[in-house]
């Protein structure tokens, strides 16, 4: 005989995998919009243009594991774990595309030095490119420490886009 309390934790675990599983598919579905989007900007059915992603989190309290607030007037897609994702992910994206260039930049500098010039140290080369980075969009110089600790620090949430580029805010409004 199975028992009353074994079936009711049974149902609760398949409610909670139900919830998990329509979660992952607004996500696909997000997703999907997103590349849309991109490639098709001019569509009817491309993201809301003019959308800064921070607000969006910031006013819906998205920035936190445990936010449920869905923007209001938007599409059931835009759960704020959904959208704190794509705009992490795009942050990432972003940043290393910037940390690639100062990257490349740098060492085109160093190969330049005569060999008769002693090389920098590599804890030069290293301060070297994270200033750089910094110095071109700090918060790319934040935003692992911000993953990291689930957006904790203040600093970690700005309420509105933090890039300097505006082109980068721009490809986070495609959230």
């Amino acid at each position: 005989a199975i028992d009353d309390a074994k079936v009711k934790a049974l149902e609760q675990t398949l409610n909670v995998t139900k919830k998990e599983k329509e979660l992952y598919e607004k996500a696909v579905t997000h997703s999907s919009n997103l590349l849309d989007g991109m490639l098709f900007p001019d569509e009817e059915n491309s993201p809301k243009k003019g959308r800064d992603i921070f607000s969006t989190l910031t006013s819906t309290d998205g920035w936190f594991n445990n936010a449920t607030t869905i923007p209001s007037g938007a599409p059931n897609d835009e759960h704020p774990s959904i959208l704190r994702s794509c705009a992490m992910e795009l942050s990432i994206d972003y940043c290393n595309r910037l940390t690639s260039r100062e990257t490349n930049a740098y060492v085109e500098l160093l190969t330049a030095i005569p060999e008769s010039d002693p090389f920098p140290p590599l804890e030069e080369i290293e301060q070297t490119l994270l200033d750089a980075v910094k110095s071109k969009e700090p918060y790319c110089s934040l935003l692992e420490s911000c993953i990291l600790s689930d957006y904790e620090a203040e600093e970690c949430r700005p309420a509105q886009c933090p890039f300097e580029n505006s082109a980068a805010c721009t490809y986070l409004e495609s959230c």
